[in-house]
């Protein structure tokens, strides 16, 4: 069977009732400009190019996860510093690269929506991570590193708001729940490679040092970068053997603009003030603003400092810190292929506090692992972790792209990136004054401690907020597109009869 015909049969698999129901297409003759600019079928060959971005994105991050920041930390600690220091540095940093994240997603969206193409900008931004991620390992000052790090983090974070814009332009409205959700799934496979490739590069040129508070006054001569700069370069490699077939995807576009740049930037600026003004003045956008702030940013804070957290607090090598996200991978891909049918069936909203509550149950076996209840532990919170990373980002791009009319999706995301990335801004800055000032008073077992019941306290938060949104999934799935007139009326969530909503065309036309 083919891949096309594999993605037909996903494309088929409604109910016999749910396809006779007229208001399954509302909007597919009614002439909607919005509905208009999305991708009407799913090819499964195309689809499958374009997937191999999220394999590749996943497998960079899973290196910039398991081996930057320790090399990081490791260069701070070899220079003099303590580890609160040098973990300090490392917060400031990030949040300044999170700065100018957030400050830039929403006009460089904005042009990619008038320009009417993303697929450019995803590959400008992995060139400028990839060939600056060649650069880092030659250097050994944390003061040369750090910089670097900042555009790089920028490019990869913007990159990956261009590819999440892209899934209505490139999967069938029908299915784009389950089949999104497949490629986020699937795309946690490259993690296993990167963990794969970092067991190898162990082996013949052995473990960089775990650092925790045992190491504060060791003897420098003692800590171990071992191979983590051949595991830079081997990634590297990888990389661009994933990201291939990516450039070989189309996706869908209307006609290219013959505006000038001039003029492009000017009509984004006042496209990006608009959509702002329409964000705060929806109840759902600023809610879901909010809520994303909390979980996002409580949720990135874990996976940042996942290692620093396991080796500094928890005791585990850097060999044992591989095993945990070897555990907590394959968790990642399994929920990453479920979420699309919860998805489909109970919305955005359940989905999102469901993965809020499994990030509180990791943090809960994270607490006993601090406190050294057991090496199991550990690997069960790698699990719950784990699962909560293969919902997240795929329940969050689905919610925006539900919550957002398709003409403006990428600015939407660029504002949801900036929901998630000033609370990164604040959240590094206010674990690394934990670290820092309990690290040197008490320990960085207590320090970690007390910056997991932070998190947690961030996620409960989060999760009261988003009962509040109004999920106007039933009213998206029966083919309606944002903004939906009437929604947080009595019966607002139903679908309206086809006739209403060609009538409501119609006249906005």
């Amino acid at each position: 069977m083919s891949h096309d015909d594999v993605f037909k049969d996903i494309e088929g698999s409604s109910s016999p009732e749910e396809s006779k129901s007229p208001s399954k297409e509302v909007l597919a003759d009614s002439g909607s400009p919005e509905v208009a600019l999305e991708a009407t079928k799913l090819t499964g060959h195309n689809t499958i190019l374009w997937m191999t971005y999220d394999c590749a994105d996943t497998f960079w991050n899973t290196m910039n996860v398991t081996a930057l920041t320790p090399y990081a930390l490791l260069l701070g600690m070899t220079h003099g510093m303590s580890y609160g220091t040098a973990f300090m540095w490392i917060s400031i940093f990030l949040a300044i690269s999170n700065f100018f994240i957030a400050i830039s997603a929403p006009p460089l969206g904005a042009m990619a929506d008038t320009m009417r193409e993303r697929k450019t900008p995803v590959l400008i931004c992995a060139s400028i991570y990839f060939v600056i991620t060649y650069i880092i390992p030659a250097y050994m000052q944390l003061f040369w590193v750090l910089p670097w790090w900042i555009i790089s983090n920028l490019a990869y974070q913007l990159g990956r708001n261009f590819y999440d814009a892209q899934i209505p332009f490139v999967t069938g409205a029908k299915t784009r729940h389950v089949v999104q959700a497949i490629g986020g799934g699937l795309s946690f496979f490259g993690a296993l490679f990167a963990i794969a490739l970092s067991i190898l590069v162990k082996i013949f040129w052995g473990p960089w040092t775990a650092i925790n508070d045992e190491n504060d006054g060791t003897d420098v001569s003692l800590l171990s970068f071992g191979g983590v700069r051949q595991y830079f370069w081997f990634c590297l490699a990888f990389f661009v053997v994933i990201i291939f077939p990516y450039l070989f995807h189309h996706e869908q576009t209307t006609e290219p603009t013959k505006e000038s740049m001039s003029e492009i930037v000017k009509k984004s600026g006042r496209s990006t003030l608009i959509t702002l003004k329409e964000i705060v003045s929806s109840r759902n956008g600023l809610l879901f603003t909010i809520a994303w702030f909390l979980i996002s940013d409580a949720a990135s804070a874990g996976q940042a400092f996942m290692p620093l957290m396991l080796q500094g607090a928890a005791g585990v090598s850097s060999s044992q810190t591989d095993y945990n996200f070897l555990v907590g991978i394959p968790a990642s891909i399994i929920a990453g292929l479920l979420i699309g049918f919860p998805l489909r069936f109970f919305g955005c909203r359940i989905c999102l506090i469901a993965t809020a509550c499994t990030n509180l149950i990791a943090e809960g076996f994270m607490i006993m692992a601090i406190y050294r209840v057991g090496t199991w532990t550990t690997y069960v919170s790698s699990i719950f972790s784990g699962a909560a990373l293969g919902f997240i980002w795929i329940v969050g791009r689905q919610f925006i792209i539900e919550l957002s009319p398709p003409s403006k999706l990428t600015q939407w995301g660029g504002f949801q990136r900036i929901s998630g990335r000033v609370g990164s801004v604040f959240s590094p800055l206010i674990y690394s004054a934990i670290v820092k000032s309990l690290s040197d008073d008490h320990s960085v077992k207590f320090a970690y401690f007390i910056a997991v019941l932070v998190r947690s306290l961030l996620f409960i938060i989060g999760i009261t907020i988003t009962w509040f949104i109004v999920d106007p999934h039933k009213r998206y799935v029966a083919g309606e597109r944002a903004p939906y007139e009437g929604l947080y009326e009595k019966g607002g969530r139903e679908p309206r009869p086809k006739e209403e909503v060609e009538l409501t065309v119609v006249n906005d036309q």
